[in-house]
């Protein structure tokens, strides 16, 4: 975690000499549905039938991130952001009936596979006015650090989760790098808060393990929304 801290320190630290000037704070918070993308580059066609078969019974699912981020003015229209962010994504599998030997008993069986990951966007945005209402498009990237994979099994109403270290023997790849694409509008409330709403698209670059024959790639798209809090030339004019 200490290490997560001094990396975020390193990026702010060459906007927080300018704080004074045109710099905002903002709380977010994100809803996002979460699926994966599976690739193999084995052509072997027992491959490419194992990710048709996973992709039969795998769909979507809720996920979520919240954090916060700290945007400083480059120019009349264009800031730039970083923050920290904890983060979840995953899948999960299709509701199914087990029926056991008896051939009687029949029990609802359902598993959810979830990655945690602390985030550190490093985002452009571009504001197309100065209005009260403005609309806006970013682009960045987001280093994302693995922090676990959990396994969620639900057999009726028992739940039972379970925590890995690694993905059939592979271990996961530490470091994530994610491109995010979003584009929303911001109210301004009055001259030092404002509120904002984005639709945003998350693709990780990264495999989640890199040492498997089937590559996974995460991807969410979502709403996210916050508050911002203006400081400086920004809140005074």
């Amino acid at each position: 975690m200490k290490s997560v801290l001094f990396a975020f320190i390193i990026m702010t630290f060459p906007y927080a000499g300018m704080a004074q000037h045109d710099s905002s704070i903002d709380i977010i918070g994100s809803v996002d549905y979460g699926y994966r993308y599976l690739k193999t580059s084995n052509s072997d066609q027992q491959y490419q039938d194992i990710i048709n078969t996973v992709n039969e019974i795998e769909i979507g699912s809720v996920n979520w991130r919240a954090g916060f981020n700290y945007n400083h003015q480059l120019a009349r229209s264009f800031y730039i952001k970083s923050g920290l962010r904890f983060a979840q994504t995953g899948y999960k599998t299709k509701r199914r009936n087990l029926v056991w030997p008896d051939g009687m008993t029949v029990n609802e069986s359902q598993l959810f596979f979830d990655y945690l990951f602390i985030e550190i966007p490093i985002v452009g945005r571009w504001e197309f006015n100065q209005k009260k209402l403005s609309p806006f498009v970013e682009l960045g990237v987001a280093p994302s650090i693995f922090l676990t994979y959990k396994t969620t099994s639900v057999l009726n109403d028992t739940k039972t989760t379970t925590f890995h270290d690694e993905y059939n023997g592979a271990s996961f790849n530490p470091i994530h790098i994610v491109g995010i694409f979003s584009f929303g509008v911001q109210y301004a409330i009055n001259d030092r808060y404002k509120i904002f709403a984005q639709p945003s698209f998350r693709f990780h670059l990264s495999p989640t393990t890199s040492s498997t024959i089937i590559k996974e790639q995460l991807y969410n798209y979502g709403l996210e929304f916050g508050v911002r809090r203006v400081f400086g030339q920004a809140a005074s004019e």
